[in-house]
């Protein structure tokens, strides 16, 4: 057995067989780990509550030869994140940061920068009173990070430049980037129509260097499309992001 140290996120816990529990762990130094808590279920006194999802803890967990799964003999807590967790709101788009996080995060692979970011999001969210608009944020400068930045600087069928396109565009999910309107066939099923301002805030929104002032009206139109393009690439919609809508949406 291998025994390892880890500075992680608590993404979920769940009972397993009589006593145990199933812990998914996001770490920095190993990507996402999937452990098994001994006796989790029937003692709190070895873990308390360091198996509560949006826990961030140092984990110290055995690995067996040839197996994916691990044991985890023990968690220290580090950040409870206890003033987020005292707001319902707050608590779903922490849920939803970190399940796209887990999504996104390799097994067993070194993840620096993912878990840097999710940190930053999460500690930003505890004090921030603007749920929505760091939640899209957070989805405009993760999808550089991830292999999705959609392609703005042109439209993505006849390549004619940004600055050459008149009147409103199209976002396509599919295609990736923006359409100018004579290349947009009625056959893409997953385009929006945007204008160009809020394409110009949107590619502002992924640089971290300098942040856009905060424009509600381009955030907005910004939202009909940026979590779609997301989940169009993951192949579905997040459970976390349907809860948010479902007890928040407009």
């Amino acid at each position: 057995m291998e025994s390892h140290k880890a500075l992680s996120f608590v993404f979920r816990s769940i009972p397993f067989k009589d006593f145990d529990k199933r812990v998914i762990l996001l770490t920095r130094q190993f990507g996402k780990v999937v452990a098994i808590a001994p006796r989790a279920q029937k003692s709190q006194k070895r873990f308390g509550s360091g198996l509560e999802s949006l826990t961030l803890v140092s984990a110290f967990y055995q690995m067996k030869a040839n197996s994916s799964l691990g044991q985890l003999q023990e968690v220290q807590i580090l950040n409870p994140f206890s003033m987020l967790k005292k707001s319902v709101k707050k608590m779903a788009y922490g849920s939803y940061f970190l399940e796209m996080i887990g999504e996104v995060m390799g097994e067993n692979e070194s993840s620096p920068n993912l878990f840097d970011f999710l940190q930053s999001f999460l500690e930003a969210l505890e004090k921030s009173a603007q749920e929505e608009v760091l939640a899209r944020f957070f989805e405009a400068r993760l999808l550089p990070k991830i292999g999705y930045q959609p392609i703005l600087k042109h439209c993505v069928k006849c390549s004619l430049p940004f600055e050459a396109l008149e009147g409103n565009i199209s976002f396509s999910l599919s295609l990736g980037g923006i359409v100018c309107f004579r290349c947009l066939g009625r056959e893409d099923k997953t385009s929006r129509i945007v204008s160009k301002e809020v394409i110009r805030y949107f590619d502002h929104m992924m640089s971290p260097k300098k942040d856009p002032l905060i424009s509600y009206p381009f955030l907005r139109e910004i939202g009909t499309f940026l979590p779609s393009f997301l989940f169009y690439q993951l192949g579905k919609e997040l459970k976390s992001y349907t809860f948010i809508e479902k007890l928040f949406g407009e």
